[in-house]
């Protein structure tokens, strides 16, 4: 996730203390193996495009 040096994602999968809200974050996904395994699916832009606006 280099890629994107302001995202939360090393945060949320360390153990380091922090003021995010973690655990509900990973509750979302069901689990820290979920969201890892979210993370690193090729994004289906084709799903979103209606929800995308360019400018």
């Amino acid at each position: 996730m280099s890629l994107y040096p302001w995202s939360s994602y090393e945060t949320i999968i360390s153990d380091k203390p922090t003021k995010l809200m973690r655990n509900e974050v990973i509750e979302i996904f069901g689990g820290i193996e979920d969201y890892i395994f979210f993370h690193n699916q090729e994004p289906k832009v084709n799903e979103i495009n209606n929800l995308i606006i360019e400018y």
